[in-house]
């Protein structure tokens, strides 16, 4: 926990643009007296527990900003690593491996991040990892039954991870368990997708659209040129990145691969679980990020993070031994050491992939008129609006996915008259049919159509560094915005 209040000490924004949409979900909910309300339909898409659990906090505190579910995340992350601790020295039966796999987790930059966050993946990371201990202790059929479930709630990667160790203890002989961990994640998803079913009318509606919407986000990322390259190197990367003490496990791996004694140490009696997990979850994550996700985030990873951690320690631990070689746990010190000092600087840097948003909400709270309906896509342009959230539409609102171009045209304009819509954001981002429905507005001129005046009245293009800046800061910030086109408010007003 103090590593992750240090965290939120140096005053770092959240900079994935979920976590204020998450924010917006727990606003929208308490106005709607506690029934799952999102203004872009994730209601019966994004898994609810999270949500729930920071609408809660946010109501019986009275917050009304981002602190009741960083306060969730702090909770869950300082959590897990008590657990990932515990759960280490129940199965070596040393404290001291148990304290190197909670220490390695509670200074991996990466879960340091999401334990300060309005994002599920520490929630998601505790409940799996309360599964697995109860799974260690073997006797409490139902407390597996349950984790299970509300970690399968949580977010769809927690139920991937359990769904493997499912069939990894059912292959091994540990029938009960495996029942009752699969029991569980179904227990979960089935409460998930009743609700769906009833709102929806569709039982499967959430899966149906997590995964439309994550292809189509592919897709765009793919045409706009701004996808990276995903090739056999992107997952090694990427986990090097979440979790840099994959350098001392593989060390570990190399140096004690013919020890027997290492190899019972890693793949014992109640411990080879683990590394499969971890071995095993790897490959399965990677296929989905290349076929459906726009791009190989960390975070994804994150939920393996407290497995890895323990499997480290299971590693490194023979190295420790007296007489054994020293130099791999030293180096495992080293690279925790290292990547907190190289990668919690760069922290600071990836809130500018949502300056643009950042900026339109500060000039809608001087500019927004005070009434009128305002269409703003972007969740972290509403969160600086200070702006009621209520005011705000969605396309998927104002004009649903149709079956052709012309009727997403048509319920936008039967939309501006029902409302009435006074300002419009444009961005050129696959979460918004703004660009579609009026494709003039990429000229930055203003236009009438169909009875309406439609005028530019904020404009943001990417920050370009002044003529022989050499600051590093100042060039990182450059790339990052350029990936990005220009962010434009338009002005609606109906013709005479």
């Amino acid at each position: 926990m103090v590593a992750r209040l240090g965290y939120a000490a140096l005053g770092f924004p959240d900079y994935w643009g979920d976590a204020y949409h998450n924010w917006m979900m727990s606003r929208l909910t308490i106005e709607n007296h506690g029934i799952l309300t999102d203004y872009k339909g994730r209601e019966v898409v994004w898994e609810p527990l999270f949500r729930y659990v920071s609408t809660a906090v946010m109501y019986l505190t009275g917050r009304s900003d981002m602190l009741p579910g960083r306060l969730v995340s702090l909770v869950a992350s300082s959590l897990t690593c008590g657990v990932t601790a515990a759960l280490t020295t129940r199965l070596t039966r040393e404290r001291w491996l148990g304290l190197l796999a909670g220490l390695t987790l509670a200074l991996t930059p990466w879960h340091i991040a999401y334990g300060w966050m309005y994002m599920p993946e520490a929630t998601a990371g505790l409940f799996v990892m309360l599964v697995l201990y109860e799974v260690s202790v073997g006797q409490r059929s139902w407390t597996i039954v349950l984790f299970a479930a509300l970690a399968a709630l949580t977010r769809n990667d927690a139920s991937l991870v359990l769904i493997l160790a499912a069939v990894w203890l059912g292959v091994t002989g540990h029938r009960r368990t495996s029942l009752a961990v699969a029991a569980g994640v179904v227990l979960g998803l089935s409460v998930w997708s009743t609700w769906t079913w009833y709102a929806a009318g569709d039982p499967l509606w959430w899966l149906v659209r997590r995964r439309a919407g994550s292809t189509a986000d592919a897709a765009f990322w793919s045409r706009a040129g701004a996808r990276p390259v995903i090739g056999p190197w992107t997952l090694p990367l990427t986990l090097v990145q979440v979790y840099a003490p994959i350098l001392t496990l593989l060390t570990a791996a190399v140096a004690g691969f013919r020890s027997p004694e290492w190899r019972r140490a890693v793949w014992a009696s109640g411990r080879s679980l683990y590394a499969f997990l971890f071995l095993s979850f790897l490959p399965v994550i990677g296929i989905m990020q290349i076929r459906f996700f726009s791009y190989p985030d960390p975070r994804y990873l994150l939920v393996i993070v407290p497995v890895a951690s323990c499997v480290t320690a299971f590693a490194v631990g023979p190295f420790l031994a007296q007489g054994r070689r020293k130099l791999v746990p030293w180096g495992h010190g080293a690279v925790v050491a290292l990547s907190l000092l190289i990668q919690i600087p760069t922290f600071a840097f990836r809130p500018y992939t949502l300056i643009r948003d950042r900026l339109v909400g500060d000039y809608l709270r001087q500019a927004a008129p005070a009434t009128g309906a305002l269409w703003v896509d972007a969740p972290v342009a509403i969160y600086y609006s200070g702006i009621e959230p209520n005011r705000f539409r969605s396309s998927d609102q104002l004009a649903p996915a149709p079956e052709s171009l012309p009727e997403a045209i048509d319920s936008a304009y039967a939309a501006l008259a029902r409302e009435p819509v006074t300002m419009i954001y444009w961005d050129l981002v696959p979460y918004t049919r703004v660009p579609l429905i009026w494709p003039e507005m990429t000229s930055g001129e203003a236009f009438d159509a169909r009875g309406y005046r439609f005028e530019p009245v904020f404009r943001y293009d990417s920050w370009r560094r002044p003529e022989g800046d050499r600051s590093l800061a100042h060039l990182a910030r450059e790339r990052i915005e350029q990936k990005y086109g220009p962010a434009i408010v338009w002005s609606v007003a109906r013709l005479p």
